[in-house]
Parts: C-alpha cells; structure tokens; sequence
C-alpha cells in the first residue's frame, strides 16, 4: 500500500523529470551559484535543509562545500540514498527542531520551494539561524509570481511561501546584510519559448542564452528578485566577537556591594590582585568593614 509521503515523492521527482522541473532545477543551481559566490566554499560546512531528494547535493559538493543534507519525509530520504549512495549525509530532522548545536555549520541553506510551509515560518528561519555561524540562504518558490499565478495546477508546490515574507522576517532581526536574487520570472508556459531541454543542460555547464543572463541580472536587486518564481535570500551574519573577561569581586560574608559606595568599590576591585598576590590566605578586605576572607 502506498502512502502519502511515498505518493508525495513520487510526485515531486515525477515533476523534476519534466520539461518545468528541468528548468527550475537549473534556476536553483544557476541561482546557487551566483547567490553563494561571496561566501567561501572550501572546507566549509553547510547544512541543506529539506534537501529532498537529493537533486542538487552533487552541485553544492562540486563547489568545494562540505554538505550535511536533512530531510523529515522517510521516502525522500530514501531517494537520496539510492540516488547519491552513502558518500552524501542525509538526517532525519523537521526544519523547526533541528538537532544540531548551536553554530554547528558554517552556512545554512533553507529550502522552501518544495515544501509546504504548514509550520511557523519565524520558527523555521529561527533554527536556520541558531545553527549557523556565518550566514544563512533561504532558497523560495515564491506565492506572488507569475509562474505560481498563472500556473497554479502545474505548480511544484501547492501552498507556496512568499518571498516578501521571508525577506521581512531576515531584516527585523536587524542582523548582519540581506540579499535578493531571483529568477523564473515569466509564467511556465513561456519557458520553453526562452530555453528549450538543450538549453536547460548547457545552463548547468554555464552557458546561459543573452535573455536569460539580462533577466538574472535584473531580478538580482531588490525588489524585482522578490517576485521571481524562483527566489534565493541570503543573510550575511556579522563576525562573532570573544568574549572579554573581567576581574572578579571578592566581598565578606553578609556585605553586600550596596552596603559600599561606588567608590569604595572600585577600590575594592582594583586592589584585590594586589592584595592576593601578597598574602595569598587574605583574599580581600572591604574598605568599609574591614573584614577580610
């Protein structure tokens, strides 16, 4: 008997295999690649989560990545497996509970233009961003295009996210540069006027028709990248700061710090190094009490 997840990924590769699927999947690495390009690629670590079936691993890997896959549906885990062997990582995770560390990968890649975004988004992007440690990519079939409007039954995804949404979301936590690139602008049913199947396999090599290289570079800004079919969001994270450690204060027994002038105190501080490296049994005396640990 087959269920509705094993359906579900029969669906989405059936759909990959066809003349739309083709060109999104070379949209998704043309993308990828320029979108990626600022960040640096070898011995990195990146995280792919909702990889699905594993389509474009082998690209991102080719880039010199070190890619960690995470899928929650069993059959496309499956998929992946038997596609890409056990050369490539694929874990068992929902992409709102990830089970990863905190900055456990260098990069992020969240992808939403397969998925259906039944859970919270703010929740979703947050565990994107707990995780990573430089930056964060968030790959959207986006809900206000014309390829989503116009072609609503042959659609990828039923119940798309909006790329608006999401840019929104990664600018209020007022952290690090956003980004926008997009691509698939027109509806589905022009693309084959624009790059045939053969054109659709020379784009994975590099070699994009004029049309197609003008349409990236103008939905490469803001806004026009939003309302893309296809939009990538990057996040540039700012660099993490140590910590600066500071001297520890040494008190009597019952004194609080309040019970001191603030005066009194700065002296307290200052002179406790002093004071321990002369006795070491006399931790401290407070200047008001005179009571030494």
């Amino acid at each position: 008997m087959t269920t509705d997840d094993e359906q579900h990924a029969a669906r989405l590769e059936s759909w990959y295999a066809s003349h739309p699927g083709t060109c999104l999947l070379c949209a998704q690495k043309r993308l990828l690649a320029r979108g990626l390009a600022p960040w640096p690629h070898e011995g990195r670590t990146l995280l792919e989560v909702n990889c699905g079936p594993g389509l474009v691993e082998p690209h991102l890997r080719a880039m010199g990545l070190d890619v960690t896959g995470c899928e929650p549906s069993p059959a496309l885990r499956n998929r992946f497996s038997s596609r890409l062997g056990y050369t490539y990582i694929v874990d068992p995770a929902h992409a709102d509970l990830l089970p990863y560390g905190d900055a456990s990968f260098d990069w992020v890649l969240l992808r939403l233009e397969h998925t259906k975004c039944g859970t919270d988004l703010a929740a979703v992007l947050g565990e994107a961003r707990r995780v990573a440690l430089k930056g964060v990519a968030v790959l959207v079939w986006n809900r206000w295009s014309l390829p989503a409007l116009c072609d609503v039954r042959h659609t990828i995804n039923a119940s798309p996210q909006s790329a608006v949404r999401v840019f929104r979301e990664l600018v209020s936590w007022h952290e690090g540069s956003v980004r926008v690139y997009g691509a698939l602008f027109w509806p589905m049913h022009l693309w084959s006027l624009f790059r045939g199947r053969q054109g659709c396999r020379e784009s994975e090599a590099g070699h994009e028709g004029p049309f197609l290289q003008l349409s990236d570079c103008l939905l490469a800004h803001v806004p026009l990248g939003l309302f893309g079919g296809l939009s990538l969001i990057r996040l540039d994270l700012p660099p993490s700061r140590p910590m600066t450690a500071r001297p520890l204060r040494f008190l009597s027994p019952g004194v609080s710090m309040r019970s001191c002038t603030a005066k009194e105190a700065s002296c307290t501080a200052k002179s406790a190094p002093l004071q321990l490296a002369s006795d070491p049994e006399r931790r401290c005396a407070c200047p008001k009490t005179g009571t030494k640990r």
